[in-house]
């Protein structure tokens, strides 16, 4: 965003030059997703199977919803 904004203060004669070109930007290290398999899947859902949220844990396992879209349910 701040790129942005000084970028149109370049094209705009506010300022000599944008700076933030210069920078150097960090690499961002993601984290490597890990998946259960539909074993781990079934074991767990037999694990939770009378435990008072297991509509939400059923919906997270078998729609892919994500936590705050299983919070926000009713």
């Amino acid at each position: 965003m701040l790129s942005k904004a000084l970028a149109d203060a370049e094209r705009w004669g506010l300022v000599g030059r944008n700076a933030a070109r210069l920078a150097d930007v960090p690499a961002v290290a993601r984290p490597k997703l890990r998946v259960w398999s539909p074993e781990q899947t079934r074991a767990f859902l037999a694990t939770v199977a009378n435990d008072r949220l297991f509509a939400a844990w059923l919906l997270a396992a078998t729609t892919g919803m994500r936590r705050g879209e299983l919070l926000g349910l009713r």
